[in-house]
């Protein structure tokens, strides 16, 4: 990736990671056919976010996920969660869906954890088929490929 390609992905993550309003939080998406996730750890360095890397496979528990984004969302952290499949557990599918619209989880024991309105949720997907469908969940996207 070209110093030019890291600028335009900074620009791309500080500007979706501010606020929209106090009760309105979005999903992002980062496309990329190969690994970036220096990239995006050095940008996200960059415009100083405080935030975490959340992990998700086919194999991960809905729950337990579900629960891994709950604290940092509470805290108002950006979190990146870094994906190859873009098959999401139905439960997660439905959960992210309620995030991205409602701005919250309504699992029972989501319900009543607040979301900051400085929190903010990049989905990193690395892969080669079906990029289109990152568009179900994610508000705006960026394939980092085509930053040129």
């Amino acid at each position: 990736m070209n110093i030019q390609q890291k600028a335009k992905l900074a620009s791309y993550i500080n500007f979706h990671s501010s606020a929209v309003s106090s009760n309105i939080n979005t999903i992002q998406a980062i496309v990329s056919r190969e690994d970036v996730k220096k990239e995006l750890s050095e940008a996200f360095d960059l415009i100083r976010k405080d935030w975490v890397t959340v992990k998700y496979s086919k194999n991960t528990e809905a729950g337990k996920f579900i629960e891994s984004l709950l604290w940092p969302l509470y805290q108002g952290k950006t979190i990146l969660i870094e994906t190859n499949t873009l098959d999401f557990d139905p439960i997660v599918y439905d959960q992210l869906i309620q995030f991205r619209d409602n701005n919250k989880f309504t699992l029972s024991f989501a319900q009543g954890v607040p979301v900051s309105p400085r929190a903010s949720i990049f989905l990193s997907y690395q892969g080669k088929d079906d990029e289109n469908k990152i568009w179900e969940i994610a508000d705006s996207v960026i394939r980092v490929d085509e930053t040129n």
